[in-house]
């Protein structure tokens, strides 16, 4: 009874101690996808270990090993993948996973190493990020594909970060590259050229004072909730959902009297947005009849020669002859 009782503090000791981790992660990458993976997962209390590219590929200097992580992540730019992935090579075990981020390769993108006995996969999480502020894992898809021992590593880290593993493994990876460059890259660009408009009409957007871009932000992140609770084509909403052709005719307007190099992308973009109503079939055959004339017609005004969008050293004063800088 008493050995029992000796017995019992130490036991219930062992329970009371937290789990000793049975999954850490190498992260070779220090930029921007490889520290956002890093955060998420040591805030998990997922061991991490990251490694900058530069010091794996210094050459022929230290080749200190690297453990035996569960999982090996390639974080590099796409042109670095190969090099990072032989340097790593040489530092783990065959048996240690070994995944890269990059979206427009698949697995074969690591052909060269899997050859030497590691199980491979990509495992591009598809996200925006930004310099700076890692983005929100949870719900996003993390496309997987490869070696089964790879993909069900890179599954176990989705779990853990709450992003959705989805594996395609026909689907071409230059299209799928194409469709996330497209919203992500495209959807920026469309900011840009928003402000732009919004510039033209007076409101500034300098360091000091960036309103357009506030304006604009939450305008954007109402759709993508929009997109994800609905779907498409039942997330479009505007004038051409209506079909209220006298508010496009305003706006191709204004848009030629503004900023004439922003028409040719809104010409796009309602085009698509008219294959959106009709999809919807709210609008009538006549509204969207008109709205492809229209389309038709912006089309034949022909492109503006030059581009007044500007990155870098906008002035948000509002030019006082914009013929002239048109030239």
């Amino acid at each position: 009874m008493s050995e029992r009782r000796h017995r019992a503090p130490a036991e219930l000791a062992r329970r009371a101690a937290p789990p000793k981790p049975t999954f850490s992660v190498v992260i070779a990458g220090a930029g921007k996808v490889g520290t956002s993976f890093a955060t998420g997962l040591r805030a998990l209390g997922v061991p991490v270990r990251v490694v900058s590219v530069r010091t794996l590929l210094a050459g022929s200097g230290t080749r200190a090993r690297l453990g035996r992580p569960s999982l090996a992540i390639i974080a590099s730019r796409d042109a670095q993948i190969a090099d990072v992935a032989s340097a790593l090579a040489a530092r783990l075990p065959t048996d240690v996973p070994l995944v890269h981020t990059a979206g427009a390769f698949g697995p074969e993108a690591l052909d060269h190493v899997a050859a030497r006995g590691f199980p491979t996969a990509q495992m591009h999480p598809l996200l925006s990020f930004a310099p700076g502020r890692p983005p929100s894992f949870r719900g996003a898809t993390l496309l997987v594909d490869g070696h089964p021992r790879a993909v069900r590593a890179a599954r176990r880290l989705a779990r853990l970060l709450g992003l959705v593993p989805r594996s395609f493994p026909t689907l071409p990876r230059a299209l799928y590259h194409a469709s996330a460059a497209l919203l992500a890259n495209g959807a920026a660009a469309l900011a840009e050229a928003a402000c732009e408009l919004l510039e033209r009409g007076g409101v500034p957007r300098d360091r000091a004072q960036a309103v357009a871009p506030a304006m604009l932000g939450p305008l954007l992140q109402s759709v993508a909730a929009n997109l994800s609770a609905l779907g498409l084509p039942q997330a479009l909403s505007g004038p051409v959902r209506r079909g209220d052709v006298g508010v496009l005719d305003a706006h191709w307007a204004e848009i030629s009297r503004a900023s004439p190099e922003v028409r040719d992308l809104y010409r796009a973009v309602v085009r698509v947005q008219i294959d959106m109503a009709r999809a919807l079939g709210e609008t009538s055959s006549d509204a969207l009849r008109t709205m492809l004339s229209r389309v038709a017609l912006w089309g034949a005004a022909g492109p503006a020669k030059t581009s007044r969008i500007k990155t870098s050293q906008r002035s948000s004063k509002r030019p006082e002859n914009p013929k002239k800088r048109l030239g």
